[in-house]
């Protein structure tokens, strides 16, 4: 199951049945850098993944609640039935079941900067750096989003595809060249693939181009 938070719950009873669904079953919080509004985001994070909890995020009354519903948990694994062991069980058992996914772009200095500052960024993830697309992978996209658009025939359609990955991996490429010659970074991603998330009208007049001059030939 996936959890993708937009907004921070309004009420009490939104903040204890979050945490109820939290420890009774294994839930991946999915957070992107897009969503960083404030920095305190990160500072919650940080602590989430370090410890397990966010200190202070539950009034009283969501403590009691929490207690309640813990309490037989606690018991069947024979602990002292204190409110501090309880909630300690309840702890562990969200970090358990909750899957934190943080998908922070390298680009610029902001992702080098929160490392610094909420080290759990590092210290507790597990860094998954996505490897470059083969050439098959990015035309199997490209000819799957070209199948909307009327072409004049399938030829041209593959020939745009082809097209389409070639400029990719081209960029990548020059990237690395003007990387290895100016020792500047540039970072190119298959979301950026040419002639398919540009402007509607932009594309168009690519794609008309193309067409030219594939016919040409």
């Amino acid at each position: 199951c996936f959890l993708m938070i937009r907004r921070p719950p309004r009420s009490t009873q939104s903040r204890s049945s979050a945490a109820s669904d939290v420890y009774k079953r294994q839930i991946s919080f999915l957070f992107t850098d897009n969503q960083i509004i404030s920095e305190s985001f990160l500072e919650d994070i940080n602590n989430l993944l370090n410890s397990g909890e966010i200190p202070n995020l539950f009034a009283p009354e969501d403590r009691e609640k929490i207690k309640n519903e813990v309490q037989p948990i606690n018991a069947a694994l024979k602990r002292p039935d204190s409110p501090d062991i309880i909630y300690r069980t309840f702890v562990e058992r969200v970090r358990d079941n909750l899957h934190v996914i943080l998908c922070m772009s390298p680009v610029g200095d902001s992702l080098r900067v929160r490392c610094r500052k909420f080290p759990s960024l590092v210290d507790c993830c597990t860094l998954d750096w996505l490897s470059p697309w083969p050439k098959d992978a990015l035309l199997s996209v490209s000819t799957k989003l070209l199948q909307e658009l009327d072409l004049p025939s399938e030829e041209v359609r593959e020939g745009l595809g082809e097209l389409c990955a070639e400029i990719h991996l081209t960029s990548n490429k020059l990237a690395a060249d003007f990387e290895t010659q100016l020792k500047r970074k540039v970072y190119n991603t298959p979301k950026s693939l040419s002639l398919i998330h540009i402007s509607e009208p932009t594309r168009l007049l690519s794609i008309s181009y193309a067409v030219f001059c594939l016919k040409k030939k």
